[in-house]
């Protein structure tokens, strides 16, 4: 016991234990309810394709006087960022999931180099030399492994993206106007983050003012009208 503790706590471990330990105390609080799991997760990446991550890229290229060489330099750096975050699963799979696997498998890794591998060639290498030998091949090797780790957590995270219409149905809507009558009303419904404003009509006499709740009863297609009754 004392071999492996000097071991995963030697100079040429310290950085992955400390890493480790990072994780595991992360896991260990939120376990415990004290600590959401989002915590270390990014809001650009949670809940969306990994593909909308260089969308503004593309938008903004030329606006500010850049030359298309810039711009496609830009452009093909977004599209291996988006690569290897999509290798990773990142965007399907939260990254503190993600990271969680990385750090252990780099670990591990690292573990077996400085234990075993350490012992045949540091005597023909310098231990600064060594170290980044094993930093490099337990990096990418790690990649490898937490990417066939986390593809099994994909069907765990599947995100749902509604934009209104008939998934509106059912839902209770704020009136926003001074009356809703069988043309005219507008509401809106509270959502995370900026609520949705709609254009409601209630074919039935009422009393709905600004302030009042309704019900969405259905959805006009043809006019993107949300029919609504009092509750």
């Amino acid at each position: 016991m004392r071999e492996f503790l000097q071991l995963i706590f030697s100079p040429g471990m310290l950085l992955y234990t400390s890493l480790l330990i990072i994780v595991v105390c992360f896991w260990a609080i939120t376990l415990l309810g004290m600590l959401d799991i989002h915590f270390l997760d990014f809001d650009f990446l949670h809940g969306h394709d990994v593909g909308d991550i260089g969308h503004d890229v593309g938008d903004a290229g030329g606006v500010d006087g850049h030359d298309m060489g810039d711009v496609s330099h830009d452009v093909g750096d977004v599209s291996l960022l988006q690569n290897v975050l999509g290798f990773l699963n990142i965007g399907t799979v939260p990254v503190t999931i993600v990271i969680s696997f990385l750090v252990f498998f780099m670990w591990v890794l690292a573990f077996i180099g400085n234990a075993y591998v350490g012992k045949l060639i540091g005597a023909v290498m310098p231990p600064i030399l060594m170290g980044l030998v094993v930093l490099a091949i337990s990096f990418v090797l790690a990649l490898y492994m937490t990417a066939l780790a986390t593809r099994p957590f994909r069907k765990l995270f599947i995100v749902e993206t509604r934009h209104g219409a008939q998934f509106l149905v059912g839902s209770i809507c704020i009136v926003t106007s001074t009356k809703v009558t069988g043309d005219f009303g507008t509401a809106e419904v509270k959502q995370r983050g900026s609520p949705l404003n709609l254009d409601i009509v209630c074919e039935d006499a009422n009393e709905l003012k600004r302030g009042g709740e309704a019900v969405i009863v259905s959805y006009d297609t043809a006019r993107n009208l949300y029919t609504v009754r009092p509750l």
